[in-house]
């Protein structure tokens, strides 16, 4: 929902330069800007390619997504061990593509008994809300949901679950003006709260 408003921008700036978004290069961006179909790709796992070159965007926090009156709504943080008796409901088509598994449980060495992947934000979001399970979610990606008290967001570990957000483009390419300016444009405006911290509301005890 913040790409969209940012080409429109570009747009109106640079009339001359179509920008289209690829969306079936989503679940492989870099391979997508390897073989040459993407200009830009915007990805969040490190690079580690001499033809690749990256410029730092963003960073956004994943965090349990609850209904207000979940037992994790009165914490201050849950930890990775804490979601494996929960039924998780994750936005991805599998586990080796799932944030969640890969960068949160496995690396804690955590197995989740129960996992349910839902690629609709809507529908996880009126899942949770029925308790019917708890997600884990880029707190940005709901802020309108968390305004609303429709669910809450509890951190992950105390320090918080953070992911870093990268411009790549291909080396070879050199400095490319449009180009240039586009990835300016998403570092400028893409995410404005992205300094803010999680801030949590304490659930009220009955």
């Amino acid at each position: 929902h913040w790409l969209p408003p940012l080409i429109d921008a570009f747009r109106r700036k640079h009339p001359a330069v179509d920008v289209s978004i690829a969306v079936e290069c989503t679940m492989r961006p870099l391979e997508a800007l390897l073989e040459g179909l993407l200009d830009v790709a915007i990805v969040t796992d490190a690079v580690r390619s001499s033809h690749v070159r990256t410029r730092p965007l963003f960073e956004d926090e994943h965090a349990a997504i609850v209904a207000p009156d979940h037992r994790f709504a009165a914490q201050a943080f849950v930890s990775p061990k804490d979601l494996a008796d929960e039924r998780l409901l994750l936005y991805s088509s599998s586990p080796d593509d799932s944030f969640t598994i890969q960068k949160i449980l496995k690396p804690a060495g955590v197995v989740a008994r129960r996992v349910s992947f839902v690629m609709l934000t809507e529908a996880i979001l009126e899942m949770v809300k029925a308790r019917l399970g708890v997600s884990v979610m880029q707190t940005w990606a709901i802020a309108p949901a968390l305004r609303a008290g429709d669910v809450q967001a509890v951190p992950i570990t105390a320090s918080g679950i953070r992911r870093q957000w990268r411009a790549a483009t291909l080396t070879q390419a050199g400095r490319v003006p449009h180009v240039d300016a586009f990835i300016d444009l998403l570092a400028a405006r893409a995410m404005p709260a992205r300094r803010r911290p999680l801030t949590v509301p304490r659930a009220r005890r009955r």
